[in-house]
């Protein structure tokens, strides 16, 4: 299941859950696409960004590796961010999946996503 997300006029939207959350380009030109995602201890989630319409491309993807070290860190943030030249209606992807125990709960994951024209870093 996809959720679309209708605007980013307020800034980032959040989001929880593993899920696929889909953006239609309104203004042709350079986006600048990000998604911070909060994740517990375990973590193996991939988190991908990818644009389709006029092209399709894959704009970053990671995948995390869960922490099992003795000092074990209850939440870290990761922070994928993407850049391309959209046509009126292309679409952004940002995908966010696991198989892990620990990213399966409806808020264990938690992410801030962004779609702008202004340059972020």
């Amino acid at each position: 299941m996809s959720i679309a997300i209708p605007n980013f006029t307020t800034g980032a939207k959040v989001v929880s859950g593993l899920n696929t959350y889909t953006y239609t380009i309104q203004n042709a030109g350079v986006h600048y696409c990000r998604a911070e995602v909060d994740h517990r201890n375990g973590s193996a989630a991939t988190i991908s960004i990818a644009q389709s319409g006029s092209r399709s491309a894959t704009l970053a993807t990671t995948t995390l590796t869960a922490n099992t070290t003795d000092i074990p860190m209850p939440q870290s943030t990761a922070i994928v961010i993407g850049a391309a030249n959209f046509a009126a209606n292309d679409t952004v992807t940002f995908t966010i999946s696991s198989s892990a125990a620990a990213d399966k709960g409806p808020q264990d994951i938690k992410a801030r996503l962004l779609v702008t024209q202004s340059f972020i870093a």
